[in-house]
């Protein structure tokens, strides 16, 4: 992933609950634990009859409170948000 024109590797454990529509990404190693305790995103759908709505939850803990949120991870969940719509959408 390249974060702030840097290349930055996490490594993450996918947990798929189908009863819940859900996908949570777990990181277990990576660089983002240089500021961070823990993080995980989950991301959770829910049908409309117009579509579907997808909720982004992010937990973390940071290492210290100079760090800023981890709001720079969320342009990945919203481009994986961007492929699942896409594969979706599909013909």
């Amino acid at each position: 992933m390249i974060q702030d024109g840097k290349t930055e590797t996490i490594k993450d454990k996918v947990q798929i609950d189908d009863k819940n529509k859900s996908v949570t990404f777990s990181a277990i190693e990576g660089d983002l634990f240089k500021s961070y305790k823990s993080y995980k995103a989950t991301i959770k759908i829910t049908t409309t009859a117009e579509g579907a709505l997808a909720k982004v939850t992010l937990d973390y803990e940071k290492l210290s409170e100079d760090v800023p949120a981890p709001d720079k991870y969320l342009d990945f969940v919203l481009n994986i948000l961007k492929d699942v719509d896409a594969h979706i959408i599909k013909p």
